[in-house]
């Protein structure tokens, strides 16, 4: 398998965002994940999809994330969490 074209390589990298996504599609929630995707991680633009784990990121985060005080200080003191943002998600 070509990994360069595939994204199978996030299970084995984001374990844990790739359970929040799996959790999330069961919840009927597949249409905003596809869109998210398309226009976060495919597009690039920023606050549609950003996901992170450790020292992995994928996708583009909303600028009011990254200026959060809050969520800097928690990626500080937990650097291997993941996250999973996704437009509409507080």
């Amino acid at each position: 398998m070509d990994r360069s074209k595939s994204w199978e390589w996030m299970a084995d990298h984001m374990p844990r965002v790739v359970t929040m996504i799996k959790a999330r599609r069961a919840k009927g929630e597949g249409d905003h994940i596809n869109e998210c995707w398309r226009r976060g991680v495919l597009q690039g633009e920023p606050g549609w999809f950003w996901a992170s784990e450790g020292s992995v990121s994928v996708g583009v985060p909303a600028e009011h994330l990254l200026a959060n005080p809050v969520l800097v200080e928690l990626r500080k003191q937990f650097p291997d969490q993941a996250m999973l943002h996704l437009k509409g998600d507080e």
